[in-house]
């Protein structure tokens, strides 16, 4: 058996695959905010094909919201517009939208998810494959709900033994992150194992992703 990015991929495309191999892939759910959803709607719309699965586009309203100034507002009506137009069903404007993610179910283990966001690896935490994607490329895979990617090489952590009273999962996160440095997992998916992942609640195994 592989790494679990290997193995989600795997189960995908139907065949066994490895790191370093370029391929196409469905898409479970496909995320964006308020912030980048205009791009994506932008290329949705030079595309000119059809929505091929409303059902997996999921929109927030999270980053300026209610909107600060007009040029927010307009852009968020714009964005309510198109998914009137489109009669999209999952619309959300109460909660940051990677906590909303995970609520509201669309995050299951298997899950190939894109995010119009950085953070959208979160998605990892319940054994999903998330991916932080550009605004332009979501707004194509909006028309396929397939996309591409490579399969990335995978930093395996171990993490044993209890914290010290005080210190919290994002603590030893950015001890992890210390000793890789800025660019130690770049390109890489990481897996965490060991004693303290395994006993972790999970709102302190959410930032191991």
């Amino acid at each position: 058996m592989g790494t679990l990015v290997e193995e989600i991929f795997s189960r995908k495309v139907g065949h066994e695959v490895q790191a370093g191999e370029i391929l196409f892939s469905d898409i479970d759910f496909m995320m964006t905010h308020d912030n980048t959803s205009p791009l994506a709607i932008k290329a949705f719309r030079d595309v000119g094909k059809p929505i091929y699965d409303k059902n997996r586009i999921v929109i927030h309203f999270d980053h300026a919201y209610p909107a600060p100034n007009l040029k927010a507002a307009e852009a968020q009506k714009n964005i309510t517009d198109f998914i009137k137009e489109h009669d999209l069903p999952n619309f959300f404007h109460q909660g940051i939208c990677h906590q909303v993610m995970i609520e509201e179910g669309f995050v299951k283990p298997g899950h190939v998810i894109i995010g119009g966001d950085s953070h959208s690896n979160t998605y990892g935490a319940f054994a999903a494959l998330g991916v932080g994607f550009g605004s332009t490329e979501i707004g194509v895979a909006w028309c396929t709900a397939k996309t591409w990617f490579r399969v990335p090489e995978t930093v395996h952590v171990v993490l044993n033994g209890a914290p010290q009273p005080g210190v919290t999962g994002k603590d030893i996160m950015l001890a992890v992150l210390g000793k890789l440095g800025a660019t130690g997992a770049r390109g890489k998916s990481m897996e965490f194992s060991g004693s303290y992942i395994s006993s972790a609640p999970m709102h302190e195994r959410i930032v191991f992703p």
